[in-house]
This record gives structure tokens, sequence and C-alpha cells, in this order.
């Protein structure tokens, strides 16, 4: 597994850990979630509680570096078995 590979992995998994942490202390409802992604109009669009849209960068960010992580450790492991 290569080194950013790991970073990534281990940075992800740290930022889905955060995004769980601050959807149960902010009190997150699926209710919330819905009335966001559900927005018909800009402006229910945009009164949706701000901590939502926190919680909502972190769990981008956590599954962007996932997913960064688990490429970079496979593109890694072929390139070591095309050295062998």
């Amino acid at each position: 597994m290569s080194v950013l590979g790991r970073i990534s992995l281990i940075l992800g998994l740290i930022l889905l850990i955060v995004a769980i942490i601050l959807a149960t202390l902010n009190f997150i409802t699926i209710r919330d979630y819905l009335v966001a992604l559900t927005a018909q109009r800009s402006r229910d669009f945009y009164n949706v509680n701000p901590r939502l849209w926190i919680t909502y960068l972190v769990v981008f960010g956590s599954g962007l570096f996932l997913g960064l992580g688990m490429v970079w450790s496979v593109m890694a492991r072929r390139q070591h078995r095309a050295t062998e």
C-alpha cells in the first residue's frame, strides 16, 4: 500500500468519525436531510441549518479521502506486481 493511500484512508476514516459525531451532537435528523435534498425553491435551499452544511462537507470530504485512498492503494499494488 502506498504512503499516500494510507494517509488518505486514515484521514477519511477520521473525517467519517467526526461526521458521525457532528451529526449526533447537532441532533441533525433525517427530516433535516430530506428538507435539504428536496428543496424545490432556492429560499428553502438556503434556509437549511448551517450545521447541516458543515456536516455535509465533512461527509463529502471523508468519502473523497476514502475513495482516493482506495484508488491509490490499488494502483500501488498493481505497480508492485508489475515490477516483480
